[in-house]
């Protein structure tokens, strides 16, 4: 059972995945990644007992996706907006400080949004490409 919230939680983005930079203003939930995997079915006549049987397939890392408060003079959300459509190196710090989920991932969403008596956001996310590291 954990005993910790997720408060504090970062994700950083980066060009080569040697030096990484903080994505500011993360609010709400950040989800993902998401961690599936295909059931290929093998179901032949000799099947046992009429049941269809599978193996397992292809995995795929999902999607992460999280909120930003917006601010369109901030560089490091200008960082986020040059990279939609980009494959860059993201990593996720969770409050402990020392665990982490690393992989590679293109930003496929930014979507401001710009609310007339509240604050502005963006939402964002993040097409992971390949297998995360978890450490």
């Amino acid at each position: 059972m954990t005993d910790q919230t997720g408060f504090g939680t970062k994700i950083a983005i980066s060009d080569d995945g040697s030096s990484y930079a903080d994505i500011a203003g993360i609010h709400d939930t950040i989800g993902g990644p998401e961690m599936t995997a295909d059931a290929v079915e093998t179901t032949d006549h000799d099947s046992t007992g009429g049941y269809r049987e599978y193996i397992g397939g292809l995995k795929d890392s999902g999607e992460v996706g999280f909120k930003i408060n917006w601010d369109p003079a901030d560089a490091q959300h200008d960082v986020l907006v040059a990279a939609v459509g980009e494959k860059k190196y993201w990593r996720i710090t969770f409050p402990d400080g020392s665990s982490t989920a690393t992989f590679q991932g293109i930003l496929t969403k930014y979507v401001p949004d710009v609310p007339l008596d509240d604050r502005m956001t963006a939402e964002i996310a993040i097409k992971v490409s390949g297998q995360v590291t978890w450490a």
